[in-house]
């Protein structure tokens, strides 16, 4: 017996990740598992009284597994470091992490770490720091 999905998506794009790049229209979702794929008027035939019906309006639905952009390198490194620094931070703030980290360690002890995250448009002033810091230490 087929489950009755919780989430039906309708008139949408849907990548299947499939290795034709075949794309749905539609898309039902039954205890967090794909069920079925199709068309609109197909995946509706499958609705109970609860399924929940998404009008995604032509657009594209891609499963998060698929992630069309990613940093593996980078989000490898950052779960080594033991000092993350995130992309908001300006000179100060930097240089107040490091000291706080290295206060933490001995004297041979190397703080790895860096910049991890994203940078939004509206920081962009963020991106170019002045030399040293506002108290003259560097």
């Amino acid at each position: 017996m087929t489950k009755t999905p919780g989430l039906i998506v309708v008139h949408a794009n849907v990548f299947t990740c499939d290795a034709a790049g075949t794309t749905a229209e539609a898309l039902a979702v039954a205890d967090g598992e794909f069920t079925a794929g199709g068309s609109s008027e197909e995946s509706m035939r499958l609705a109970g009284p609860e399924t929940v019906v998404f009008d995604a309006g032509g657009g594209m639905l891609m499963p998060g597994i698929c992630d069309v952009h990613t940093h593996l390198g980078l989000g490898g490194a950052a779960a080594a470091w033991d000092l993350q620094i995130p992309p908001h931070y300006g000179p100060d703030e930097i240089c107040e992490a490091i000291e706080a980290r290295a206060a933490e360690l001995g004297p041979a002890e190397w703080i790895v770490g860096g910049i991890v995250g994203s940078v939004s448009p509206g920081s962009a002033d963020q991106l170019h720091p002045t030399p040293g810091r506002s108290d003259g230490s560097r």
